[in-house]
């Protein structure tokens, strides 16, 4: 694939395309190649699968979609679910759970798809000491890429006058789709510091198998490790109101992204409506995040927005991604133990 000739279009198009250019540095230095959510608690199997299973109840669920830079060309458009169940019944030593994984992504004009099926595990390793917990996470990903050549501009495509799209490109493409396994696997620590006060530690390492993405077939193109790092902790301000900072690091070979902040969580006297979060992290180099979330009945709903702070920051003004994030955690329903049926004597 050739480059457009930019130095026959107007100014202001140039302009656009020195933005547009400067967005994909941008991009390769800030974000990693993987899809990412900013409320990556409310994300667990993406973020660690040795979070599987890490609640108190039998099953959980999320939705996660996200909608991110609408203001600068087609949006990237992210979707993810999951669902946990644990498996407390075995007559194991310790406990595990397993967990369904889809995500879903479209990014850019060229549509460049990604879809991806994942079975995850977990195993809540027995320990003694009650103020530990540690599990360990396995995660098995099939993934699918698609991308749609029709929507690209070719050089020769321009007449002399303007872009003539009923002119052939005259490319060579290579194939429009690729598949590939991948493996995942990750640890996660809890530590009670104080009956109140718990630090969480999580790590996890992605693409261990490093598999071929490319789609040329005589090219080798390995998908560089990523390597997650994370804690968490709550801390408790009054009887009602709890601060809870977080802070995040992602890593894929030359790539960094880190989180700071958390979120303050305010607990209510309603059987309902159980409270409410306010607060937000920081990207460094790249956005302020502001969240905002509450817990009603068995679901806990957040909803996050990106406020561009990067050298981008003059084609988005300001503008990023708005995402939205729901959990729903239920039990099994508790079963009401019958009579036993007992034959009464007749009396005469």
């Amino acid at each position: 694939m050739r480059y457009t000739e930019i130095y026959s279009t107007s100014p202001k198009t140039r302009h656009f395309i020195a933005i547009t250019l400067s967005f994909m540095f941008i991009s390769l230095n800030f974000f990693s190649q993987d899809i990412h959510f900013s409320q990556s608690h409310l994300s667990p199997l993406n973020l660690n699968p040795a979070e599987t299973g890490r609640f108190n109840a039998d099953y959980r669920a999320h939705v996660n979609q996200r909608t991110q830079w609408r203001s600068i060309t087609v949006p990237y458009v992210t979707f993810s679910a999951s669902f946990e169940k644990k498996f407390n019944q075995l007559s194991l030593p310790g406990n595990i759970s397993a967990g369904l994984l889809f995500n879903s992504d479209k990014a850019g004009d060229g549509h460049f798809g990604t879809n991806q099926i994942g079975l995850s595990s977990s195993y809540l390793i027995p320990i003694s000491d009650s103020l530990w917990e540690v599990s360990i996470g396995l995660l098995g990903m099939w993934n699918q890429n698609s991308v749609d050549y029709t929507q690209f501009y070719f050089d020769n495509q321009y007449n002399g006058y303007m872009y003539d799209p009923t002119i052939a490109p005259m490319e060579q493409f290579p194939r429009s789709q690729m598949h590939y396994f991948d493996v995942h696997g990750g640890l996660w620590i809890k530590r009670w510091i104080k009956p109140q006060i718990p630090i969480i530690l999580g790590m996890a390492a992605y693409h261990i198998n490093q598999p071929k993405k490319t789609f040329y077939q005589e090219i080798n193109v390995k998908l560089d490790r990523k390597i997650t790092f994370y804690a968490q902790s709550s801390l408790t301000i009054s009887q009602q109101t709890y601060l809870q900072p977080s802070i995040y690091w992602f890593k894929q070979k030359m790539l960094n992204e880190v989180y700071l902040g958390g979120l303050l969580y305010r607990k209510t006297q309603d059987l309902s409506f159980r409270g409410f979060y306010l607060g937000g992290w920081f990207r460094i180099g790249d956005a302020a995040i502001l969240t905002t979330a509450i817990d009603y009945q068995n679901f806990h709903i957040g909803l996050s927005y990106d406020f561009n702070i990067s050298p981008l920051v003059t084609a988005s003004n300001g503008r990023g991604g708005l995402e939205i994030a729901i959990r729903y955690i239920f039990s099994n329903p508790t079963r009401i133990p019958l009579p036993e049926k007992h034959i009464c004597p007749t009396f005469l």
